[in-house]
This record gives structure tokens, sequence and C-alpha cells, in this order.
């Protein structure tokens, strides 16, 4: 194939590719928008409980997290554009459907189930056709591609959203928001056929590749240390965050809203930046195996301080900001996850560790809720200062055995290691 032809074809698989992952942007968007931009409103124009909205997170991430492993063989199996094709449409008609439930609450949740289930699907495909379409060579710097574009998503739905909410009716701009998703999807399937999907694999839907996943000791020191700092980050920067700052720091919304919009986008270059990085060092996973669960870690316990102490409000800022670097340089986790397994179950390795990562967020959502509830002030909208501080106080706990836990994975060096593992084990 000539250079021309390599452009052109090269050419082909952005065209697809790109639309694919601002797709994927826009499920990012209903992960941090709702409820996190959105809690005050909820509790407004609604009435509803912060555990109310607490399960705004948790019906998206429960079937979310579970579905992971399910996506994980179908897109080994059928490839990734065969996958979004259908659940694209599902995650569509969850988006459509949700302005319109107004303060029904089990409608609501409802809506949020569709948008997990078919969300569930995007991170998955774009990873199998990522190492399809690129090759293990570049994977690294794709994968941090593929986040910093889905993180623009959920920036966008956090300053630039609350300002439009302050301007323009709410339920009016998701309105706009469930078309432009739309229009998204419509032009994945116009020009999807440039790509051809991956033949299907003759290979039967087995559990046994899953079976081998958790029975590899190191998978499960990796999913607990990456789904601390996963969870760290997402539950400040999707659910509570912002109105952490409005009762704690005594920040106006805006600023508010400023500072986890700088929490996400820390969090999109540190995701790209921790691609670049392992490529750069010869794809080495463990330093930064052990950097990111020591930077949340020492973040947990200056927000602590921060609370207890009472400090400015530049602190409260910088342990948000903290969180999310912590979380997007630790995009090594999964590519450690495949590695320790087989070569021809990368899609699944990943989908378990994105099936904990999301499990955490699922479990401790409902979780936060009930403890801001349980220090709530009746007739009052702002939670007391104790209530943020036995928080934090709890996450020291998980925060100090993820760094313990990390500091005892070795090294891939971006190499398949399954296979030398077994051996060893004979």
């Amino acid at each position: 194939m000539t250079s021309t032809e390599d452009k052109k074809s090269m050419g082909r698989v952005w065209l697809v590719f790109i639309p694919l992952m601002l797709f994927y942007a826009s499920s990012y968007f209903q992960r941090t928008a709702i409820p996190g931009t959105t809690f005050s409103l909820f509790q407004q124009d609604y009435g509803f409980s912060a555990a109310q909205i607490a399960n705004l997170t948790a019906s998206f991430v429960y079937v979310y997290s579970f579905c992971q492993l399910v996506v994980g063989m179908l897109a080994d199996k059928y490839s990734g554009i065969r996958i979004v094709t259908i659940a694209g449409a599902i995650f569509c008609l969850g988006v459509i459907a949700f302005p319109f439930c107004g303060a029904n609450a089990p409608l609501l949740y409802a809506c949020r189930f569709l948008m997990g289930l078919g969300a569930s699907s995007l991170y998955l495909s774009l990873v199998k056709e990522a190492d399809r379409l690129f090759g293990r060579k570049n994977y690294s710097v794709i994968i941090g591609i593929i986040y910093f574009v889905g993180y623009s998503g959920g920036l966008f739905g956090t300053l630039p959203f609350g300002a439009l909410c302050r301007r323009f009716n709410w339920i009016t701009l998701l309105h706009w928001v469930s078309a432009i998703t739309f229009c998204l999807y419509l032009f994945f399937l116009a020009v999807k056929r440039n790509v051809p999907a991956a033949p299907i694999s003759p290979a039967r839907l087995s559990l046994k590749p899953l079976l081998k996943i958790i029975k590899m000791p190191y998978s499960w020191m990796l999913v607990f240390a990456s789904s601390t700092m996963f969870t760290f980050n997402a539950v400040s920067n999707m659910v509570f965050g912002k109105k952490f700052l409005l009762d704690t720091a005594g920040l106006s919304e805006g600023a508010a809203e400023a500072i986890i919009c700088g929490q996400t986008l820390v969090g999109m270059f540190a995701l790209l930046s921790g691609g670049i990085t392992t490529r750069l060092t010869k794809n080495k996973r463990k330093p930064l195996i052990v950097i990111t669960p020591a930077i949340t870690l020492a973040t947990t316990i200056m927000m602590i301080c921060t609370i207890k102490f009472q400090l400015p409000a530049f602190f409260y800022a910088a342990g948000m900001i903290l969180f999310a670097l912590a979380a997007g340089l630790a995009v090594v986790y999964p590519m450690a996850m495949q590695e320790f397994n087989s070569r021809d179950s990368i899609t699944l390795a990943a989908g378990f560790n994105n099936n904990c990562n999301y499990l955490g967020i699922a479990i401790f959502s409902p979780l936060v809720g009930l403890l801001l509830d349980h220090f709530k002030v009746p007739g009052m909208h702002n939670y007391p200062v104790e209530a943020y501080l036995w928080l934090y106080s709890l996450a020291l706990i998980p925060a100090v055995a993820a760094f313990v836990v990390a500091c005892f994975i070795p090294e891939t060096g971006g190499h398949f290691l399954h296979k030398s593992y077994q051996d060893a084990k004979k």
C-alpha cells in the first residue's frame, strides 16, 4: 500500500473514530451535569433529598458498571462498531425522555438506567477499536486522546452548563442537549461504513475468560487501587462537589462551578499526559501505579485538615484538582489490567476494571447522600461542615489501603505477562 493510500485509509479511520469519541463525550456530560451541576436545582425545583439526587447517579452507574463485563465479551466477539450501533439508540432514548419526566423520581431513574445501559458500550467499544485500528504501539496515546475527548463532555457539564442554567431554563437546555446527542448518533451511523467492522469472532461467548481474569491476583490489586482513586474523584465531580464547595468554602455558584470545571480540565490533561508519559518511558506502568494513590492519600489528609481548620478556599480547590490529577494519571491501570491477562481478552479485562471503578461510584454515591441527610438541619438546604469532615475521615481508610496495595503491583513494561505468570505458577 502506497503512502497516499495509507493516508486515505487513516483518514477514513478518523472519520469514524472522531464521531464515536464525541458520542462518548455526550455520555460524560450526562454523568457530570446530572446531578453534579444541577444538585441545587433538583433540591429547589423538585424538592429532592440528597439521597434521591445521589440515586440519579446510582441508577446510571449500577447498570453501566455491571454491563461492562457483558459489553467486554460482546465487543471482543462482534466488534465495537456493531455494539455502538445498537446501544447508541438505547442511550439516545434515555437522554431524550429524561427532560419530560418532571419531578417523577421513578421515571427519572428509569431514564438514567437507559442512559447507563446505552453508555456502557461506548468506552469499551472505543478501547476495542483503538487496539484494532491503531495497534498496540500507539495504544496508550490513543487511549489518552479518548479520555481527553470524553472528559470534554464532562467539562461542558460544569461551568458552561451551570452558567447557561442561570440564564435559561435548565429543562429546556436538557432538551437541546438531547437533540445534539441524537444528531451525533445519526452522524456516526452515516460514516461508519467507511471502516468495516471486524469479522465476527467464531469463538463462543463464554465466562471462562472472565473467570481467568478473576483468578489473577493482580487483577484485584489493580481494581481496588484504581477504583479508590476513580471513586474519590468521580463522586466529588459528579455528585456532591459543587454542593460541598458551596457549603464549606463559602463560594458563589459560579466560583464553585469554575473549580469543578478546573477539576475536569486537569483530569482531561492528566489522562492525555498519562498515556503519553508511559509511551515516553518505554511503557513503564509501575511509577504511575504507585504515584497516583499516593497523591489521593495525601489529598484526602489535606482535605480533612482544610475542613477541620477552615482553611482558605484555595485549599478546597487544590484538593479537588489533585483528586482529578491522580484519577487522570491512573490511566495506566486498565493498561496493566490488560497486560496481566490474555491478549485475547483485552476488552473484557478493561471492562472488568471499568466495572469495578463504576461499581465504587454506584455504592458510595447513595452512602454519601445518606451521610449528608443524616446531618441535615430541617428547613435548610445547606449541610453542616461536620458532615463533610466525617465523609473525608471515613475516606481515609480506603485511601491508605489503596496506596499499600499499589506498592506490591509489579511492572509489566507494556508486555502481556499472562503466559509468563501462568508458567511461573507451574
